[in-house]
């Protein structure tokens, strides 16, 4: 369940709630902000369990994940996949509250979380697959605030799936040997020494994206401040990742978050005008 470290529900949490600031001119309410915050925690949550289900003789073999509940027994394949189907139940009473559009869309966001967990052994590019599987919280927001998806939206879903492919590229290299020898695909893997290269591109992708939104949403001086502030974190991140330090790299990729709160301060602050 990773409840002893949520740095994944909140990297989930930041496109979510940029989303919901957007789409509600940064007027969202209470309700809306407890429903999706519990929402992403409830979705990312039975994304780990089925995860680590899928996973479970894989991990056996990774130094990273080999002490996991399942590959350590625990507990059981039966009550890992029961507490996996009490947390989609409890992600699907958050959306009981929103239309029928985001009703619609969380049943595909669930179809995704339990396909991602595969992908790794036939794609090089999981982590595309998971930053498409991530971004569509932004439709989710969308389609419960404004019932249509402007361009707006459509910008956020793919410098989401930028940001999210370059984050967990950076997770992913903290694998890169095993998942070599264990024959296990990743952005990592295809790219190996260039995956440096591959995550600055995407960086850069978002931040340009990230441009064209504050234009379009005139969210002024201090929203760009922030995009500065974040190309900051993205430029020391690569520097680290440079040295190819497997403690580094995890505090690079925990670093990620910062970019979230950079971005949310920078929203927040430029529909406060």
């Amino acid at each position: 369940m990773r409840l002893n470290n949520l740095s994944g529900f909140f990297l989930l949490l930041w496109p979510t709630i940029w989303s919901l600031w957007i789409s509600t001119h940064g007027k969202p309410s209470c309700k809306q902000v407890i429903i999706f915050v519990l929402g992403c925690f409830f979705t990312r949550t039975s994304g780990c369990i089925i995860n680590d289900i899928i996973d479970h003789k894989i991990d056996k073999k990774i130094n990273r994940t080999k002490n996991r509940p399942l590959p350590q027994n625990i507990i059981r394949l039966k009550e890992a996949f029961f507490t996996f189907l009490i947390f989609v139940v409890l992600s699907f009473s958050t959306i009981f509250f929103l239309n029928i559009k985001a009703f619609f869309l969380s049943i595909l966001v669930l179809i995704l979380i339990c396909t991602y967990p595969k992908l790794k052994l036939y794609s090089y590019f999981p982590q595309v697959f998971l930053g498409i599987t991530f971004s569509c919280s932004i439709l989710i927001v969308y389609a419960a605030t404004k019932n249509n998806f402007p361009i707006t939206c459509w910008l956020l879903f793919a410098a989401n799936i930028a940001w999210t492919t370059a984050y967990d590229t950076q997770y992913a290299l903290l694998d890169l040997n095993n998942d070599i020898m264990h024959n296990i695909k990743s952005t990592a893997v295809y790219f190996k020494k260039k995956s440096k290269n591959f995550i600055l591109l995407l960086q850069l992708l978002m931040l340009l994206i990230f441009i064209m939104i504050g234009y379009i949403e005139q969210l002024g001086i201090i929203f760009y401040f922030s995009l500065i502030l974040s190309s900051i974190v993205f430029y020391m991140q690569n520097i680290w990742v440079s040295k190819n330090i497997i403690k580094y790299i995890y505090n690079v990729f925990l670093s990620n978050n910062i970019v979230g709160v950079l971005i949310f301060f920078g929203i927040s602050i430029g529909y406060l005008k």
